[in-house]
């Protein structure tokens, strides 16, 4: 069984003064830490392990804070019914592929490549042409 809390890991400062806000998975007496955020000490709750009200972005942050969490949640308990014997390594690559963004381009890569796995030789094209004047219109820039 794993636990999951968020903290503000003090230990390391960031450039801008501000601190890392991590999820913190806990697994076997391992312990594995990946940043959603960063906030000031003096804005920080540290007993609640929230941003304090008078922060600037109190609820965007709380909000955003508490969906990571979720997130967490719900792909831990997936990896513990899908395996019993997981690594936290497994964890931060379903987690990170999750959070992964993609630009225009490199999505439509990704949809072609499947439409063309999928045997949707005409559908493929069509997104070929689409990203071919995408390019030309925007002068080459993703």
């Amino acid at each position: 069984m794993a636990s999951i809390r968020v903290i503000l890991y003090t230990q390391k400062l960031l450039k801008n003064g501000e601190h890392p806000i991590v999820i913190q998975i806990i697994k076997d007496r391992k312990v594995k830490k990946m940043t959603i955020g960063s906030c000031l000490l003096k804005l920080w709750d540290v007993n609640l392990q929230l941003p304090k009200q008078k922060h600037p972005q109190y609820r965007e942050l709380e909000i955003f804070i508490e969906k990571k969490k979720s997130e967490a949640k719900t792909m831990l308990f997936s990896l513990e019914n899908e395996k019993s014997d997981f690594s936290l390594e497994d964890f931060e690559k379903k987690f990170q592929a999750k959070n992964e963004t993609k630009t225009v381009f490199a999505f439509l890569d990704l949809l072609i490549e499947n439409l063309i796995k999928d045997k949707k030789i005409g559908n493929a094209k069509v997104y070929k042409d689409l990203k071919r004047i995408l390019k030309r219109f925007r002068a080459g820039k993703d």
